[in-house]
């Protein structure tokens, strides 16, 4: 792998990732060094459908899925499956796991929806929908917006577009990542100016207005795709990439703060990832569990959840 990457950057040379996978082939051996210290497990709430995106939510977890809904589910074309929902599962977060169901007081739309972040309170959820933006050129193509929504005494709110800036962004925003304050959220978008497919910005709340959305910079952003942030309470920022090196396709990668700086992302490490898809990282307070999201051959569906210990 190391030499095919070698032959890559000579016909790339300003592609960051070949020496990135490089870097990652020269190293490997640390990655796997502690893979003995973790343990990952499937828990009861996955189906043979996408179950992926999870989010900590009052005395359980908020997840998405694809799973049967009721008679008048609408099919996603593209997936085959029922357009993605919210659903809850109260739990201990170890063995205990009550019957998962729709969040209470959503109700399910016409679109995707999902993944998810709460503010501290639990009472505003910020979103990713799936809406219908239309092209001159290309006709009819899938968009990415953040929605929020507030818990109200009869259920969610009728979800609003969240707007960054004063000016109308050019492109999809999606997995929004709140910091415990509730005045700062991360975000995956691929919007124009970026480094690669998707990247992660930055984006500041004065009152009810987000500001502009900031760029984390070529440190943490790749030529590739950075999503599924997530945001410790102690400033640790977690995130999907394929432009990293790796283990083979999305891996989780963490990077702090340094001097107001990024620092240069690590690779978490197997088995946290595999030469499969692995995202979407949340970890509580103490970081001594937490729930990814995979397609390693072991689940049950497409996409399943996992408990990090």
């Amino acid at each position: 792998a190391k030499q095919m990457f070698g032959d890559y950057a000579k016909l790339h040379p300003n592609d960051s990732r070949a020496q990135r996978m490089i870097n990652w082939c020269d190293n490997i051996e640390t990655l796997y060094a502690d893979s003995s210290h973790y343990k990952i497990v499937s828990i009861p709430i996955n189906s043979r459908q996408s179950d992926f995106g999870p989010a900590f939510y009052k005395e359980g977890l908020v997840f998405i899925s694809g799973r049967p809904t009721g008679s008048k589910d609408k099919i996603d074309g593209w997936t085959g499956e029922t357009f993605l929902d919210l659903w809850y599962s109260s739990s201990d977060f170890d063995t205990e796991w009550e019957k998962e169901t729709e969040l209470p007081g959503w109700s399910s739309s016409k679109f995707n929806d999902g993944p998810v972040t709460f503010s501290n309170d639990g009472q505003v959820m910020y979103f990713t929908r799936n809406v219908k933006k239309i092209f001159k050129k290309k006709g009819s193509t899938a968009s990415l917006k953040i929605f929020k929504s507030y818990l109200t005494s009869n259920g969610w709110s009728n979800p609003s577009e969240v707007s960054f800036g004063s000016k109308k962004l050019k492109g999809s925003v999606a997995h929004p990542a709140i910091t415990k304050d509730g005045f700062t959220m991360f975000f995956s978008s691929n919007i124009p100016g970026g480094y690669g497919g998707n990247d992660l910005y930055v984006s500041y709340r004065s009152g009810e207005k987000w500001g502009d959305p900031i760029n984390l910079g070529p440190t943490v952003n790749t030529e590739g795709n950075e999503v599924f942030p997530f945001i410790h309470q102690d400033g640790t920022l977690y995130f999907g990439s394929d432009g990293h090196g790796g283990f083979g396709g999305l891996d989780v990668f963490q990077s702090i703060k340094v001097n107001n700086n990024w620092s240069e992302p690590k690779n978490v490490g197997y088995i946290v990832n595999t030469a499969k898809d692995d995202f979407g990282l949340i970890l509580s307070p103490k970081k001594d569990y937490g729930f990814i999201s995979s397609n390693r051959k072991s689940g049950k569906g497409g996409d399943d959840i996992y408990r990090v210990e």
